[in-house]
């Protein structure tokens, strides 16, 4: 590390040990570890989280539209201010003028105050504002596994009601597996328009009738069965697909390789599931941008 990025690594790791303090509390090592996993997560995306590379948080340049991703971590994200210190947000994760909230939730519930992390929603937002620009008031949920997204689309927020569930603190809820391999293609798809435009004109191709209605949650058809796109793995679609396929019957579930085995045992065995290789998509959206 101090080899490679020297200047921004220089003050942690080098120094006398003996004056470190080492946090002995089960839950605040518990809570440096969650916000490490964000920070590796993003680094391997090939994402800029140093401060020699990215503007200033909420800064004139911050705003500006990069096509590289930029990670600002929760002490960044809350320096300033006591109204946010609560939250259990780890960071900001901006890419192609998109922006995120990014929660870190390993393979537990988060503790989830909804007013709280409305306040969070609220001061991205405000920034965002100021600079005349809309944000889509968006969450980013990393997770360790697909496995544990059924925990998280099955809450109903622990007996005291103190855990997370989906509810409407953000438009948007995306899981992202941060240990998946390709959990890049789902972050590119979901925060690069373009790119997701190009893809979805590819996969229109595949059906006989495309939906035309706008808040449809289904894509279309194929063979008179409806077919929903859940790549993206955005929570509450997932949630209105469940229901929609319990109340209508079987229909077709798009996704990628490594979401299939945890959709297809959230929306039921009968329901039938056509997988995108990891592989070949990259292989399009790589072609698509040259």
């Amino acid at each position: 590390m101090l080899s490679h990025y020297e200047a921004d690594m220089r003050d942690y790791l080098t120094g006398a040990r003996e004056t470190n303090h080492i946090k002995s509390e089960k839950e605040k090592r518990l809570r440096l570890h969650r916000m490490s996993l964000a920070w590796t997560h993003f680094f391997m995306q090939e994402c800029y989280i140093f401060p020699s590379q990215k503007p200033k948080i909420f800064s004139e340049s911050f705003f500006i539209k990069q096509e590289t991703g930029t990670y600002y971590g929760s002490q960044e994200l809350k320096e300033g201010t006591d109204k946010i210190k609560a939250s259990r947000a780890c960071g900001l994760f901006l890419k192609n003028g998109e922006a995120f909230v990014v929660y870190q939730t390993m393979e537990n519930l988060l503790k989830w105050a909804k007013k709280t992390e409305y306040a969070m929603r609220a001061w991205v937002e405000g920034k965002a504002l100021r600079h005349n620009l809309s944000w889509g008031s968006d969450a980013m949920f990393l997770g360790n596994s697909m496995a544990f997204l059924l925990q998280i689309l099955k809450s109903t927020g622990g007996l005291k009601n103190q855990l997370f569930q989906v509810d409407d603190t953000y438009e948007h809820y995306y899981y992202v597996p941060c240990l998946a391999i390709f959990s890049v293609i789902q972050t590119d798809l979901i925060v690069d328009g373009k790119t997701t435009k190009y893809f979805e004109k590819f996969l229109y191709t595949m059906l006989d009738d495309i939906e035309t209605q706008g808040f449809s949650v289904h894509a279309g058809y194929i063979k008179q069965q409806r077919v929903y796109f859940c790549y993206e793995m955005e929570l509450k679609h997932l949630i209105q697909v469940k229901m929609e396929l319990e109340r209508r019957g079987n229909g077709v579930v798009v996704c990628l390789d490594y979401q299939a085995e945890t959709l297809k045992e959230y929306f039921g065995e009968e329901v039938e599931m056509m997988v995108l290789v990891c592989q070949k998509v990259k292989q399009y959206l790589d072609m698509q941008r040259s």
